[in-house]
């Protein structure tokens, strides 16, 4: 349940209408993680709920 619902927290509608996060969106959501200090960005959830 938790991963679910950080996986619906971190993808787009659009996301979800392709079957998923492409490797380009991954990326974007990666370097979003790395860089981005806020916790509040949807990044935070790459890695599931930390």
């Amino acid at each position: 349940k938790e991963i679910d619902d950080a996986y619906n927290k971190l993808a787009t509608d659009e996301d979800k209408k392709a079957g998923g996060i492409s490797l380009a969106r991954y990326q974007e959501l990666y370097a979003q993680f790395i860089s981005n200090p806020d916790e509040s960005a949807n990044a935070v959830y790459l890695f599931g709920p930390l």
